[in-house]
């Protein structure tokens, strides 16, 4: 392990049992290995005068005056000029803080407001060390806060909370903010830059290599946004907002009682098993053993375009169920395919691209004479009332789509008299541009649950604009 002495700054390349560590974010006048090679007493102004060096030379003070003979330092003490070296040294680094005994986190001029709060590489440097020591400055010992954290990795049991942590932070490179959560989950893989969003994708393969828990597949759930046709993985830890409370349950496990297979990556998709429950609308939803504020973790999933594979599949959105074995109970345990993500956005969206889609609606006379009445549309936008296929304006709206927009939107009937009597549709087209609706009732807006006998309200028909 190189080290800095403390009280000379000369790099050591020796075994040391006892020693202080630095956390900081990099700025533009770092000191590099080269440059602390050699006398220190001979180093030039030139690197003497850099707000790197008086940041090494500061904490090379404390840790001296707090009885620490080396200290670790990742701007000087990696020769990052060897590919080797630097991958054995990220592969490394979460050890390196978790053994050392105090570790010296510098947060420049203000606590408040300080980067250092919001870098990728940071979080291990925050969760690992059993002693932290926030420094402010020049690391004046006056200054400085003590903090003994405890190791949250240990109190992170699961995946997808610990991915929530990292959701907020940011890298200088996309890679980055892969590699700097490889400590964090015990995952160690060769450092390749150039990968861009793939490296995401390899980690949670690395990961679900080891693990079954499948609060991995939980992100986005409590995201507004929509993601259209993906696989089971995320893009980014940025899908996981939102998602420090969800929980693995092992319901499924209790309930079904699977055969423990494991996760298989395929030239086709990945290999899982999981419950599927039909919805009245034919949408179908695979259940996750995982819960979020008490409710089940479901996910919709559209069939894929092989026609002689009739377990192939896309994952099309998230859904909230309701808690209990009446969800569980019309579920039935299946083998199922699941496309990549990478390869799955492209088909979908290039389809997209090249056309013009209008889904049309026509309010049922039914509709009226129960008294209920359009009172919202999402998103508004995009929505058209006007004479359309012979029907009058206020028998009727559409929808259109341009330019690889989400195919799916939203409208909410409610009624003058009725309190908590009104409903939402829910209606889009699947990944074969096939329509699809459902009816969330009021009192389960948020769920999709629940048989609902009266679809009574809409006559869904596809067309294309003239012209396109």
């Amino acid at each position: 392990m190189r080290v800095v002495n403390t009280s000379t700054l000369e790099l050591k390349d020796t075994a040391v049992s006892e020693y202080a560590i630095l956390s900081h974010v990099w700025g533009q006048s770092e000191v590099t290995f080269q440059e602390m090679l050699g006398d220190p007493i001979k180093r030039p102004p030139s690197l003497t005068m850099k707000s790197g060096y008086r940041k090494i030379k500061n904490a090379c003070a404390q840790a001296l005056r707090d009885g620490f003979e080396h200290i670790w330092i990742d701007t000087c003490c990696i020769d990052k000029i060897s590919s080797a070296e630097l991958s054995e040294a990220i592969n490394s680094m979460y050890l390196w803080y978790r053994d050392s005994t105090v570790c010296y986190a510098y947060l420049g001029d203000a606590f408040e407001t300080s980067k250092w709060f919001e870098r990728g590489w940071t979080l291990q440097e925050l969760i690992a060390p059993q002693m932290l020591c926030f420094m402010i400055t020049n690391g004046i010992l006056s200054e400085k806060v003590f903090v003994t954290i405890q190791n949250l990795s240990d109190n992170g049991d699961y995946i997808a909370e610990k991915m929530s942590w990292a959701s907020e932070r940011v890298t200088t490179r996309i890679e980055d903010t892969v590699y700097c959560l490889m400590g964090i989950f015990g995952i160690h893989m060769p450092i390749l830059y150039g990968q861009k969003e793939n490296a995401f994708y390899r980690l949670q393969r690395e990961i679900i290599n080891s693990s079954d828990d499948q609060t991995i597949f939980a992100w986005g759930v409590n995201q507004s946004g929509y993601s259209i046709f993906s696989g089971l993985l995320a893009s980014s830890p940025r899908n996981f907002r939102g998602c420090a409370k969800v929980r693995r349950t092992n319901t499924l496990n209790q309930f079904f009682k699977p055969d423990l297979s494991p996760y298989t990556i395929t030239n086709i998709g990945m290999r899982i098993q999981l419950p599927l429950m039909s919805l009245p609308s034919k949408v179908t939803v695979a259940i996750l053993d995982a819960t979020l504020d008490g409710n089940i973790i479901g996910i919709s999933l559209a069939k894929g375009s092989k026609p002689n594979d009739p377990e192939w599949w896309m994952r099309e959105d998230r859904y909230k169920l309701p808690q209990g074995n009446d969800v569980l109970s019309r579920a039935k345990n299946r083998t199922i395919y699941v496309k990549e993500t990478h390869e799955s956005r492209q088909e979908p969206l290039a389809r997209w691209k090249q056309l013009s889609h209008m889904i049309g609606i026509k309010i049922r006379p039914s509709c009226r004479e129960h008294g209920y009445s359009v009172y919202d549309i999402y998103p508004p936008h995009r929505f058209r009332i006007q004479d359309w296929k012979g029907n009058k304006p206020k028998e009727s709206i559409y929808l259109e789509y341009n330019n690889g927009d989400c195919p799916f939107g939203m409208i909410a009937f409610n009624h003058p008299t009725r309190k908590g009597s009104g409903f939402v549709v829910r209606f889009g087209l699947d990944v074969d541009n096939h329509c699809s609706a459902d009816i969330v009732l009021e009192k389960e807006i948020g769920q999709v649950e629940g048989s609902f006998a009266h679809r009574f309200c809409l006559d869904i028909n596809m067309d294309m604009p003239p012209g396109t």
